[in-house]
């Protein structure tokens, strides 16, 4: 097992620690997290992939954040419960790998170690901030702008330009019909912020 770069300077003692506790699991593209063999009163390390945390409502699923290892690993209870339903489900975009963490042993943890608890703290405070980001974005700017944000995080996410990805994901995600994304890929490209090919988005 590997932890994600985030966690890199952590110590080998740490490590052992989490490695000797964590259950971990493996999750295919498409795979529902919350969902499937989800263990409750822990807290989830993604150490390998991306996932995708969007709400989970009949009319809307649009998307609220990325979970990466490099930016916001940490998945914390308060978005897997075993009482009530989370009206945020997590969707892996790409095959992953999760640590499942007993809480009670990470909170033990993290009175000794300083860095681990400030890790999962910005990890949560990433995800608080991109949501608010997202709930600005719509009332403030158009949608050209809110499309070109979105398919940059793409990029930053996996290190490239050229995205693969389809119209229907990103209507799906943007919560906007998909006429609407066509003719804003229209207006990107001619703005030369992308070239716009049929199964892929190259960002200039």
């Amino acid at each position: 097992m590997i932890l994600p770069p985030m966690l890199d300077t952590l110590n080998e003692n740490i490590c052992e620690l989490i490695f000797s506790q964590a259950i971990e699991k493996k999750y295919n593209t498409g795979d529902l997290i919350v969902l499937k063999d989800a263990p409750f009163h822990r807290t989830a390390l993604l150490t390998k992939g991306v996932l995708k945390a969007h709400l989970d409502e009949d009319d809307n699923n649009s998307l609220l954040y990325y979970i990466s290892p490099s930016e916001n690993p940490f998945i914390c209870p308060l978005v897997i419960t075993q009482t009530s339903i989370s009206p945020i489900s997590i969707t892996a975009i790409e095959d992953c790998s999760l640590l499942w963490i007993n809480n009670d042993k990470l909170e033990e943890w993290e009175k000794e170690y300083s860095f681990l608890r400030n890790s999962k703290i910005k990890s949560t405070l990433y995800n608080i901030s991109k949501i608010t980001s997202r709930i600005s974005n719509r009332t403030t700017l158009t949608l050209e702008d809110r499309l070109y944000n979105y398919l940059y995080e793409k990029h930053h996410i996996y290190s490239t330009k050229k995205l693969q990805i389809s119209r229907t994901e990103i209507s799906l995600d943007l919560k906007v019909p998909l006429p609407s994304i066509s003719r804003a890929l229209k207006k990107l490209e001619y703005r030369k912020k992308l070239i716009n090919r049929t199964r892929s988005i190259q960002l200039v």
